[in-house]
């Protein structure tokens, strides 16, 4: 008598279908819950407590698609803090060709500086580190936009190229980030007293009083066919301040994270597609015309100089950032779990410390301003419940690119010169 003829599985397939979706599930999404991240809400005075978003400590790696979700998020945060000291010192060019380059140096510098202080790369034979291991961003300072603008003017008045007056600060950049590694080296207990959180509190809030000074010039400028407080200048600028309050407002937590860059370009899209009572575009497109599609640092570079008056202001600023960076790095650490009782909180503090005065020397040399650590991403981590470096990387990443694409840099500065300029 034959056995009888075993029964074909018909579950074997559907089994591997469900495996590769909780492949993808596991391994490219994640258990983040996308949707609280995405959702606007209707009621802005409401505290939503029936979500919970799943932590993500600093060491723990993230899904690629979370990561760079994630990683774009901060980027957008960033991005439009990081091109607008190259925007500002660029409009004193009198040929207005540098500011695209400007601003894509300090994206592309950006991305490579934010990897360095995302590590916590131990010094040989010392108990030092490089970077704070920390998912703490790089941008510009503008701790050193006061000094680098009024410099910039008295050399140009003595009869220098925009070319070489913008060098010869490069050189007092360079010499002055020594000093700011110095002070890295000195004890945390000692730190402490030095930059109390009152004092770090402080310095950021005076580089928010000088850059109100800044913005109030940019709103009321009327560029080359309007003058200074037109209608139309402040109807736009107006306008873009809605936006960024709406975003606020009834925004997602991707959104509101995101709210001034988002504003912004919206405001460009606006004046791209308007024009002034006289028929003049409010934008210049020559500089987006005239862009290289892809750059690199160095495609166009400054005659490296040394303006002496400059030296003296230049310290003080960096005096500023340190305080910056002190207590950016501080409540990025604590937004990530630590406490000032925790071995890993000195560590961090004297890497960051560290890091941002060799990316400041860096910086120099990729012909931008120095660079500190930023306050935006730490809003972020408390938004998002994610500390892990990898959101960091990837957003490194997104600036680079953002810098490369050397177009996008020049649409940042498709805008009229002010008059006084």
């Amino acid at each position: 008598m034959s056995e009888p003829v075993a029964e074909e599985d018909f579950t074997e397939e559907p089994t591997k279908v469900i495996e590769e979706k909780g492949f993808v599930k596991k391994y490219l999404l994640g258990d983040y819950d996308y949707g609280v991240l995405c959702m606007p809400r209707l009621n802005p005075w409401k505290v939503d407590t029936k979500h919970k978003l799943q932590y993500y400590g600093k060491d723990e790696a993230l899904p690629p698609l979370l990561a760079a979700f994630l990683g774009f998020q901060h980027a957008l945060a960033v991005v439009g803090g990081t091109a607008l000291p190259g925007i500002i010192l660029g409009s004193y060019d009198p040929t207005g060709k540098a500011a695209p380059y400007l601003v894509s140096y300090a994206l592309i510098t950006s991305g490579i500086c934010s990897w360095i202080q995302i590590m916590h790369a131990p010094i040989p034979k010392t108990r030092y580190f490089l970077g704070s291991g920390l998912m703490c961003l790089i941008a510009t300072s503008f701790a050193f936009l006061p000094t680098a603008e009024e410099s910039i003017k008295l050399m140009m008045a003595e009869g220098k190229t925009f070319d070489e007056a913008y060098g010869s600060l490069l050189g007092v950049f360079l010499l002055g980030s020594v000093f700011q590694a110095g002070i890295a080296f000195i004890p945390p207990r000692i730190l402490r007293k030095i930059f109390p959180p009152w004092l770090a509190g402080m310095g950021v809030f005076l580089i928010g009083i000088n850059l109100t000074g800044v913005g109030v010039s940019q709103w009321g400028s009327g560029g080359q066919f309007l003058p200074y407080g037109s209608a139309e200048s402040i109807g736009l600028g107006f306008f873009v301040m809605c936006v960024l309050i709406f975003l606020e407002l009834f925004g997602s937590p991707f959104l509101r994270s995101t709210s001034i860059a988002i504003a912004i370009m919206v405001g460009y899209i606006l004046a791209a597609c308007t024009s002034d009572r006289n028929g003049n575009p409010y934008v210049d497109t020559a500089p987006l015309e005239e862009a290289p599609v892809i750059l690199f640092l160095w495609t166009k570079t400054f005659p490296i100089g040394f303006y002496a008056p400059a030296f003296v202001p230049t310290l003080i600023a960096y005096i500023v950032s340190t305080v910056e960076t002190y207590g950016d790095t501080c409540a990025t650490a604590q937004a990530s779990g630590y406490t000032p009782d925790d071995p890993y909180w000195d560590e961090a503090l004297q890497g960051g410390l560290l890091g941002d005065s060799v990316n400041s020397f860096i910086s120099a040399l990729s012909m931008v301003l120095p660079s500190t650590t930023l306050s935006q991403n730490i809003g972020i981590i408390s938004l998002t419940n994610v500390a892990s470096r990898w959101a960091g990387i990837a957003c490194g990443v997104w600036m680079f690119l953002f810098g490369v694409f050397g177009k996008f840099g020049a649409f940042l500065t498709v805008r009229k010169k002010s008059p006084s300029k």
